[in-house]
This record gives structure tokens, C-alpha cells and sequence, in this order.
């Protein structure tokens, strides 16, 4: 199994299992924070993965890695249940399958200047790489003000 989550600005899953996504990969914002999407890839390798259900738990942690309460917020817990239809005749189906997950929220009043991270676990399972951190701006400095240069190689 892999798990990928990205932050993006809206997102949403159309009927044919693909995601569409505004404002892709920022990891800043401002505090408190816009409307953001957590966009979680679920892919799924082999038939024995994919003729199951799974279920996946999504929260947003802070830099202690302490869980953030988002019912706070009026947002409640965030679980999934994910299962992969079996084909019409019967048959197993057979992976890699992507199974998307999306979670948009409106604008959380986050402390500014801290950083945060949305993490997955899948079945009880999680793994380091299975997040999207981000950071917040101090409140007094615009997004705007803050700039990543990229230059070609030297």
C-alpha cells in the first residue's frame, strides 16, 4: 500500500475516481488559514489489498504532534471507510488502484507562525511519510511577503 496526501486549495472527486484540484502544494498560509483540501491518494497494490475494506483516519496534528481539536472549529473527526468494488461478474478485481480521499475544509483559525501536518493512518497503520505538513506565517506578515526564490543551477 502507498499513501500520498497533498494540501491544495479546493479539490474534489468526480464520478470516475479522479481528483480535480485548484492551488496544488503550497506548504504555507497564512493565519488563520483560507479554505484548504486534503487530498489523499490510497493505492492499493495487489488483489488481497484491493477485495478489502480499509479504513482510513486523517487529523491534523501541530508540531508537538499533538492532535489538533478540530470540533473546535465546528469540523468533527475525520474517517473513511474505503472499500474497491468487486467487477460485475464476480471476479476479483486487481491492482494498482487508486482509491482518492477528500477533505475540504473552510478556514480554521490556526496559531500563526507554527507548523502542522495532516496525517493518515490506514487500518490502525501508519507511516512517517504518510502526511502533508505545513506551516503558518507569523500573523503579522502577509503570504504575499513571503517568497521562494528559485534560480537555475549555477
Amino acid at each position: 500500500m502507498k499513501v500520498n496526501v497533498l494540501l491544495g486549495d479546493a479539490a474534489q472527486v468526480d464520478a470516475g475516481g479522479k481528483v480535480h484540484v485548484l492551488g496544488l502544494g503550497w506548504t504555507r498560509t497564512t493565519a488563520p488559514t483560507g479554505p484548504m483540501a486534503v487530498v489523499v491518494l490510497l493505492e492499493l497494490g495487489d488483489a488481497e489489498e484491493v477485495n478489502r475494506s480499509h479504513s482510513a483516519t486523517i487529523v491534523l496534528v501541530d508540531e508537538q504532534g499533538e492532535r489538533v481539536d478540530l470540533s473546535q472549529f465546528g469540523v468533527p473527526p475525520v474517517g473513511f471507510k474505503v472499500a474497491i468494488d468487486r467487477k460485475p461478474d464476480g471476479a476479483a478485481a486487481d491492482g494498482p488502484i487508486v482509491a482518492p480521499i477528500v477533505i475540504q475544509t473552510g478556514p480554521l483559525p490556526l496559531d500563526g507562525d507554527r507548523k502542522y501536518r495532516w496525517s493518515v493512518s490506514v487500518d490502525g497503520q501508519s507511516d512517517p511519510s504518510w502526511h502533508a505538513a505545513f506551516a503558518t506565517n507569523p500573523v503579522d506578515v502577509e503570504s504575499a511577503q513571503v517568497v521562494v526564490a528559485l534560480s537555475e543551477g549555477s
